[in-house]
């Protein structure tokens, strides 16, 4: 994958697409994930099935896209529906969803371990604590923390939140944002004054 800077051990299957640049640190696993420019993933972190914008910042130790185990089938175990040989393959059932995307807005940061559930969708601008385990969607801009994860505040006001959507930052090149690169350290002086 040229662009993407891969740190000692990290590892992403064949069917990961970059949008260069990327990094993913030490020992990062990536399964059938679709990253953004300038995301990076930390160390020790394992994202199976996932579309991850642009500009996040993943955490040490996060785990995103858990494997589904049918609960209405007699047993959970995968020899019994599951694609992939485990200790032993007795039967495959191609009606059993073995997995559910995960997808990523712009501009997301994940703290450290935490855990993300198949599935859910995650807004652009938000904020998982570390150690979270965010089972349901997260809004744009929302702050989630804990066991499991509920929204805490968000980090503006919903004008604020609805103009950031709009202007969708994530989008510009790399040259317009570094030409406007002053403006991010003020939210009001970034509004007044991106794009002019």
């Amino acid at each position: 994958f040229p662009g993407v800077d891969f740190r000692p051990l990290a590892y992403a299957t064949e069917d990961c697409e970059f949008e260069v640049p990327c990094r993913l640190w030490e020992r990062a696993t990536l399964i059938t994930v679709k990253m953004g420019r300038h995301s990076y993933c930390a160390g020790g972190s394992v994202i199976n099935h996932a579309k991850i914008g642009r500009f996040c910042s993943i955490g040490n130790e996060v785990i995103i896209g858990t494997w589904l185990h049918p609960t209405h089938l007699v047993s959970t175990f995968p020899g019994f529906y599951a694609k992939g040989k485990h200790t032993i393959r007795f039967r495959f059932d191609d009606h059993i969803k073995e997995s559910a995307d995960v997808t990523i807005g712009n501009d997301v940061w994940i703290g450290s371990r935490a855990l993300l559930l198949g599935g859910i969708t995650i807004g652009d601008g938000a904020i998982i604590g570390a150690g979270a385990v965010v089972t349901k969607n997260v809004e744009p801009f929302a702050v989630v923390a804990g066991v499991p994860a509920r929204t805490i505040r968000k980090r503006f006001q919903q004008s604020t939140i609805d103009r950031l959507l709009e202007l969708r930052w994530w989008d510009c090149d790399d040259e317009t944002l570094r030409r406007y690169s002053a403006l991010f350290g003020n939210i009001d002086v970034f509004l007044k004054n991106f794009g002019k």
